[in-house]
């Protein structure tokens, strides 16, 4: 989790997605731009607040057996859940480090790649905590998220896997999201008892209004195929209060919260 927050590339779309709602929220003044440095500091005391987020994830190392290497790039510490980018029920939500069916990839050597994942929603068969891998369709389909995820660089120990790297990047260039972000305005259409409701506008076109919500929302890439050591547990479960905090894991469910969770079979997989 510090590594995803900490690099270069994290703190640029942060700042990106900040211009992205002060421009949509039509604020001029320059007090309120984000700079890199503060991007930083921010994401620093995130990870000093949160840590504790990630702890319920199971951990494993999967080894490779193969003669294609691990990658790594300017942002290799990735977060992904395939469990969202494939369901119906979270199509059109984005997902983070609370989310049902989170996924954590970070490789720690051209051999090497460490996994944390949501084990009540994913199998992942393993020997002490290793899981050998003999197959470069799934050393591939994890070097996907390299390419996916990274600002501008990809890194190799042996400078003769160049044209290995090249050939995998075409392969998936195509999936890379045009826009890391998307910034939705909304103004304040009606008030029904206790709820508010708003609809969202094209804040250029909208004339006066009395309130308004800026909401933003992250886009995760989505791989085109995922290694087979990763499977859906038989009868795997999320939890969701019917909120906009959208299907969590078990551990999130302990948190206060003014709807109660309940637990969902994770259909679809």
């Amino acid at each position: 989790m510090l590594q995803h927050l900490r690099t270069e590339a994290a703190s640029k779309r942060s700042v990106e997605m900040a211009e992205a709602t002060r421009n949509t929220a039509g604020v001029k003044d320059q007090r309120f731009r984000l700079e890199i440095r503060e991007a930083v500091q921010i994401a620093m005391k995130t990870f000093a607040d949160s840590m504790h987020v990630v702890s319920d994830l199971k951990v494993c190392l999967f080894r490779n057996r193969t003669s294609t290497p691990f990658l790594t790039s300017d942002n290799p510490a990735v977060l992904t859940n395939r469990w969202q980018l494939e369901s119906a029920k979270t199509k059109g939500r984005s997902f983070g480090f609370h989310s049902a069916g989170t996924i954590l990839l970070l490789p720690l050597s051209p051999q090497i790649l460490c996994v944390g994942y949501d084990g009540d929603v994913y199998s992942i068969p393993h020997e002490r905590g290793w899981v050998d891998i003999h197959r470069h369709s799934d050393i591939e389909a994890l070097n996907q998220h390299q390419f996916l995820n990274c600002l501008a660089n990809i890194f190799v120990r042996d400078a003769a896997h160049s044209q290995l790297v090249h050939e995998a990047f075409l392969r998936i260039a195509a999936c890379r999201p045009a826009s890391r972000h998307l910034v939705h305005y909304a103004v304040l259409d009606r008030r029904e008892g206790e709820f508010t409701r708003y609809r969202v506008v094209n804040n250029l076109e909208v004339g006066d209004h009395e309130e308004a919500l800026i909401h933003s929302l992250v886009v995760h890439a989505k791989p085109t195929s995922w290694p087979r050591q990763m499977t859906w547990r038989p009868k795997g479960f999320v939890f969701t209060n019917g909120t906009g905090v959208g299907y969590v894991r078990r551990a999130w469910t302990l948190r206060a919260s003014r709807q109660p969770f309940r637990k969902e079979l994770a259909s679809g997989n």
